[in-house]
């Protein structure tokens, strides 16, 4: 016959609970925060738009241009027909637009090492008050 004998699991559980709560809050405000922060100081974005989803889901678009001369296009009288094809070098004037990333990889790695301060910051595996 075994007995087993276990101390320490209402700590246990007060930080499991604690935890959590961490991450909801990490959802409902910090991740949205940070990605505010993110457009606006490291893409210089003068109006950075966030979205969130639901309480795990934030969100921003990136144009591979700006969004007013979209604007300005739509507003034409006659449609503009732009084809994205490799340079050919022959004069048909039909604009050619860069295949570069819309997001530059530079912008991308500061992201993710934001995000990775902002978990260290936030999360934590202890009680917190």
């Amino acid at each position: 016959m075994m007995h087993i004998e276990m101390f320490g699991l209402d700590e246990i559980a007060r930080t499991i609970d604690s935890m959590s709560k961490q991450i909801e809050q990490l959802g409902k405000s910090n991740m949205a925060d940070e990605l505010t922060a993110w457009q606006a100081e490291d893409m210089r974005r003068r109006y950075p738009n966030t979205k969130q989803d639901d309480d795990k889901t934030v969100s921003t678009e990136i144009w591979p241009r700006s969004r007013l001369s979209e604007q300005r296009r739509k507003q034409r009288s006659r449609p503009l027909r732009i084809h994205v094809a490799p340079r050919t070098g022959t004069a048909g004037g039909t604009p050619v637009h860069s295949a570069r990333p819309i997001l530059r990889s530079e912008l991308f790695t500061t992201l993710v090492e934001r995000m990775d301060a902002l978990l260290a910051r936030v999360l934590q595996w202890q009680i917190k008050a």
